[in-house]
């Protein structure tokens, strides 16, 4: 089939695009229509020379003058008869030139556009490097592919880096995850330990409990201070269990702003309390302080078992804690919390205190905390404050509640703040 093709392209006018008709030899070898040859050299102005050129190869010579082919002309008519049309123009059509309607078939290096054979013999092209244009799209071809493998190898260190990527990644989760382990398995360890201590106090309770009467007063009472060192010890653990049981009720506490001294500042969500910069004109009513610095909780509580967590910030003077509902709010006594009944922990300057309406205890530096919890057992009358990171004893207080207890923060200067964590 490629021998057949090529046989039709040599019998096909290089001008015309068709069959030679009437072929003609020029002085070079190559061959043209008789009127496709002469049309082309009675339209040029400018001749090679005196007589004309080859169209092919561009030789001239010094006349225009051709002579018959009939050995390509009996050729022709056989390819003729047995392909009536040239192959080429079965083929694709090919984009046009505009001007002369001509394929484009030459590629100008000077202008880079592609022109046809007419353009090429023109002036604007004449003495302009010419290529084909199949060329020049194979050089192009070329290029595109030398950028594809460029493409190809800049892709794959791009992944290759990403997969190193993944690879770290993957390894940080898992030393991550090893850690999470590690860390469970210790906190099991430290619940199982927990469990067997408990377990062991609630089989001595059981055995005490089935004593007679002589054999329990036999046994001597502790005293308070072994007692509440016993209690110090089992209190991080029955905390955590009531948590987890549900019978501990986790206090949603917030402040009251009927009972705040107008000189506080409360914020929006009434969770956090300050000294603010004036006295502000609030209606008096018998639940407001007006001479300290005070502001109870909204909510009290007149039984079960409750706990809140307070953070305090500054060091000029603060406390926090509880107090009766009955509590005197408008007279300022002797003592800070003398017949108030309340029972907080506080620091006003260098002094870090547990404070009643007659008792002071004073708490060791090291005790100095920012976040610390609040418990309150209202049927034992106990009034418990832990340090709320590790659940360490700070100080229980010992009453008789018979009335609404409510949380009770007090600020003693600026650049005090105190918040009810959530």
């Amino acid at each position: 089939r490629d021998a057949d093709r090529t046989l039709q392209e040599e019998a096909v006018c290089a001008i015309c695009l068709d069959y030679f008709t009437d072929p003609v030899s020029i002085g070079c070898g190559h061959n043209f229509c008789r009127v496709c040859i002469t049309q082309l050299w009675g339209g040029e102005e400018e001749g090679r020379g005196p007589g004309g050129g080859g169209r092919r190869c561009r030789k001239t010579f010094p006349q225009r003058n051709f002579r018959p082919n009939l050995q390509l002309a009996n050729m022709v008519h056989i390819i003729r008869e047995m392909h009536p049309h040239p192959q080429r123009l079965a083929s694709p059509k090919r984009a046009l030139c505009e001007k002369h309607q001509e394929p484009l078939k030459l590629f100008c290096e000077v202008d880079e556009q592609a022109i046809c054979v007419v353009c090429r013999e023109s002036r604007s092209h004449k003495h302009h490097s010419v290529v084909p244009l199949e060329e020049v799209v194979q050089d192009y071809k070329n290029k595109m592919k030398l950028e594809i493998k460029e493409f190809e190898s800049d892709f794959e260190l791009l992944h290759q880096f990403l997969i190193g990527e993944q690879v770290l990644l993957l390894h940080q989760l898992e030393e991550r995850y090893e850690a999470l382990l590690a860390r469970q398995s210790s906190n099991l360890s430290q619940l199982e330990e927990q469990g067997a201590t408990l377990g062991r106090l609630i089989a001595e309770a059981e055995d005490k409990s089935r004593q007679d009467g002589l054999q329990l007063l036999k046994v001597r009472a502790p005293s308070p201070q072994s007692d509440l060192s016993s209690l110090d010890h089992a209190a991080p653990l029955t905390l955590t269990l009531l948590t987890v049981c549900g019978s501990l009720s986790l206090a949603d506490v917030t402040l009251d702003p009927d009972t705040a001294h107008p000189h506080l500042s409360l914020s929006l969500d009434r969770r956090s309390v300050k000294l603010g910069e004036r006295r502000q004109d609030l209606p008096d009513n018998p639940k407001r302080f007006d001479s300290d610095y005070c502001v109870l909780g909204s909510q009290g509580f007149s039984a079960g078992r409750h706990y809140w967590e307070v953070e305090v910030g500054g060091r000029r003077g603060w406390a926090v804690g509880a107090a009766r509902e009955t509590a005197r709010r408008k007279e300022k006594t002797g003592g800070p919390y003398q017949k108030r009944e309340i029972w907080c922990v506080g620091a006003n300057g260098k002094k870090y205190q547990a404070l009643t309406a007659t008792e002071q205890t004073a708490l060791p530096p090291g005790e100095k905390l920012r976040r610390f919890g609040v418990y309150l057992d209202y049927e034992r009358g106990q009034l418990c404050f832990y340090n709320a990171e590790n659940m360490a004893h700070i100080h229980t207080f010992n009453a008789t509640f018979r009335e609404r207890i409510f949380p009770f923060f007090r600020i003693l200067a600026k650049g005090t703040r105190i918040k009810i964590c959530t």
